[in-house]
């Protein structure tokens, strides 16, 4: 049954008098508040989840704008009620027409408490401005779409000019005729809807080509601002193990150990202050660690005893030597310097 005429525009009944799922709807506030209706279309009321994170609704639902402004019509096709009329866009047209779904307003507003039927109901006292309407599987108050007279009488034409005069013919009436008739497919009728599912199938694929797109650059995005990270963080370490009084090969295996730990924030950037404590820490326990073994090391360029930098040497080689030992065992990074660590305090 044809609901959308030539220019795109369906006619729904969005509610009528009476208990709706959410409050009793009076007449008088039907007649008044239809101009709050300003809204748009979708299919589907929002769910919890969608109205809290997508309070303006998701594109691919919008079916279309309401078109004028809603009325109450005593004398309305589907009995007496709140009427409009909205756009149905191109894409959905098909799906209107073929599944003719029902209609539920979607409002805020206010109610207040009345005795109905010797009942205590919420009755809706007023619509706020920016109201709408969805289709959906199951009416809230009486919604529906409203058929078409026009196209209604327009098939009846169409039969009327196919049929030829069987006066004889007792078996089929005129009426039983055009039913069979109109439960005909029609041939142009297939084609159209077959058009519309392929553009909607066209449309379906384009979309989730652009997302995973969106999705790869957003990847791509990420990586190259984590290695941008990283290189800053390089450089900030080797600046400052610059300024420390450590050996060269202490200062190799800091630096690797302390990019190897470097942390980002959400947004993708380098925790800078996160990471000079990070440095601070690891100097002083470096310190600490070579004043234990009964070593000071010079300030490096102000002439260090040869007799200490050759020891200190030795004692580094030893301890990479055990570092690269724990680690062929199966040890992590952090693991591996500590029980090395600990190895060179026993002696």
């Amino acid at each position: 049954m044809p609901y959308i005429n030539k220019d795109g525009v369906a006619t729904v009944l969005m509610i009528n008098e009476g208990q709706g799922t959410s409050a009793f709807y009076e007449r008088d506030q039907l007649e008044r508040d239809g101009a709050a209706f300003t809204g748009n279309v979708y299919i589907d009321h929002p769910g919890r989840n969608e109205e809290a994170d997508r309070p303006e609704r998701s594109l691919r639902d919008l079916v279309g704008p309401i078109v004028g402004t809603p009325v109450f019509d005593e004398n309305g096709r589907e009995g007496p009620g709140l009427y409009g009329q909205c756009r149905v866009a191109t894409h959905w047209r098909p799906f209107v027409e073929e599944l003719g779904p029902a209609v539920s307003i979607r409002a805020g507003g206010t109610a207040v408490v009345k005795v109905k039927e010797g009942k205590r109901v919420r009755v809706a006292e007023k619509f706020n401005p920016g109201a709408g309407f969805d289709f959906v599987t199951r009416a809230g108050r009486g919604g529906k779409l409203v058929p078409l007279l026009e196209a209604a009488q327009g098939k009846v034409d169409t039969f009327m000019e196919s049929q030829a005069f069987l006066e004889s013919d007792d078996s089929h009436s005129l009426e039983t005729r055009f039913l069979e008739w109109a439960e005909t497919p029609k041939q142009e009728d297939s084609m159209e809807l077959q058009e519309a599912l392929d553009r909607i199938t066209t449309l379906e694929g384009e979309n989730v080509t652009l997302t995973e797109a969106a999705a790869a650059k957003e990847s791509e995005t990420a990586q190259l601002r984590e290695a941008l990270a990283l290189r800053d963080a390089r450089e900030i370490i080797t600046s400052k193990l610059a300024e420390t009084k450590l050996h060269p090969m202490s200062v190799t295996r800091l630096t690797e150990q302390l990019v190897s730990g470097v942390k980002l924030t959400e947004a993708g950037a380098l925790d800078q202050p996160g990471l000079e404590v990070a440095i601070e820490e690891a100097t002083t326990g470096e310190l600490g660690y070579l004043e234990g073994l009964g070593l000071t090391p010079g300030i490096r360029g102000q002439g260090a005893p040869a007799e200490d930098a050759d020891e200190l040497k030795a004692i580094e080689a030893l301890r990479t030597r055990q570092v690269e030992r724990y680690l062929k065992e199966g040890m992590s990074q952090e693991r591996a310097d500590a029980a090395a660590n600990a190895f060179m305090e026993r002696g």
